[in-house]
C-alpha cells in the first residue's frame, strides 16, 4: 500500500502517474483517472487552501484528469513549483503512451509560475521528439497574456478558451 502524498504508478491500476489521495492510498472511484498534487500539512506544507499571508481560500491544489489516455488530459488548480513533478510525470506519461496530437485543457487553470510554464515547454519538447504535437485548449486569458508576454505563444500550439 503507498501511503497517502506519496508519487505512484498504480493510480487506478492504469500505469497513470499521480499523488495517491484518499484512505490508505485508495484510487479514485470515477471513470475516468484523476491526479492531485499539492502541499499537505503532513509533509511540511501549508495547510490546504490558505496562501502564505492570507486567510482566504486560493486552492493550492493540482488537479489532473486523463480524459483519454495518451491523448488528452484536464489541469485544474495551481501549476507551480510545488506540483511541477507531479504534472511532469503525468504529461510524459501521457506523451510516452500513444500517438498523434496531445490535447491538454487548461479551462480550469487558476494560476501558473515559471516552473509550471516550463513543465509545458518541456513537455512540448518531449512531445516533438516523439513526434507528437502539444496543444494547450482553452487557455484562460491571464494564461495567455503570460504566454504572448514570454512569446511561447509562438512556439506552443496554443487554443484560447472560447469567450461566449
Amino acid at each position: 500500500m503507498i501511503p497517502e502524498g506519496e508519487l505512484s504508478d498504480e493510480v487506478n491500476g492504469t500505469g497513470a502517474y499521480g499523488v495517491v489521495t484518499g484512505v490508505g492510498g485508495a484510487a479514485p472511484t470515477r471513470d475516468r483517472d484523476e491526479v492531485t498534487g499539492g502541499p499537505s500539512p503532513e509533509r511540511g506544507g501549508r495547510a490546504a487552501g490558505r496562501q502564505h499571508g492570507r486567510g482566504r481560500d486560493m486552492g493550492n491544489d493540482l488537479h489532473i484528469e486523463v480524459v483519454r489516455r495518451g491523448a488528452e488530459i484536464e489541469v485544474a488548480g495551481r501549476l507551480d513549483g510545488r506540483n511541477a513533478p507531479v504534472a511532469r510525470a503525468v504529461l510524459h506519461s501521457t506523451i510516452d503512451e500513444g500517438e498523434g496530437d496531445v490535447l491538454v485543457h487548461l479551462g480550469g487553470l487558476d494560476i501558473w509560475d515559471a516552473s509550471g510554464l516550463g513543465v509545458i515547454v518541456g513537455a512540448h519538447r518531449r512531445a516533438q521528439q516523439a513526434g507528437r504535437r502539444l496543444v494547450l485548449t482553452d487557455v484562460p486569458q491571464r494564461q495567455l497574456r503570460l504566454l504572448r508576454a514570454t512569446r511561447l505563444h509562438r512556439v506552443l500550439t496554443v487554443e484560447p478558451l472560447a469567450v461566449a
